[in-house]
């Protein structure tokens, strides 16, 4: 019987979250299509161009081959990004190629499936957006303002 009791409870529970849920994000539909519509809009259209290194491009087409080779790398930041691209540049197969030191801007990447890791990081830049609106609105701002 308890357990009944339990069950019922977490199901009215369940539903009221679900209402209170809906309620909440009806307004958001619209708006949160708008924003996908323009980040994929300003990121995606020319991912290719330019077909050359562009800033700091170079420094991770050689850290992600070294590791790809499974070479010592060092490396002062973080590792989550150069392991996200290690992955992304490694589902495509290319000859692996070293850009020649000292690392200028305006290299050509060889066969290295830049446009893969230039896809990753767009998919993050496109999300960056919806999450700073659900920050917005979870912090109590109207769907204009977040």
């Amino acid at each position: 019987m308890h357990l009944r009791n339990t069950f019922e409870t977490t199901r009215r529970y369940t539903r009221s979250v679900r209402a209170w849920i809906s309620a909440r994000t009806e307004k958001d539909v619209h708006v949160v299509l708008f924003i996908l519509f323009f980040a994929v809009l300003l990121r995606i259209p020319f991912i290719n161009y330019p077909e050359r290194t562009v800033f700091d491009e170079m420094i991770y087409v050689n850290s992600t081959i070294y590791m790809i080779e499974s070479k010592t790398v060092f490396e002062i930041h973080p590792p989550l990004a150069r392991l996200l691209f290690t992955k992304a540049a490694s589902i495509v197969p290319f000859h692996a190629t070293i850009l020649p030191l000292p690392l200028k801007a305006n290299a050509s990447f060889g066969d290295f499936p830049y446009i893969a890791v230039r896809l990753f990081v767009a998919f993050f830049g496109v999300l960056l957006p919806l999450l700073l609106y659900a920050t917005g609105r979870l912090s109590g701002y109207m769907p204009r303002i977040a």
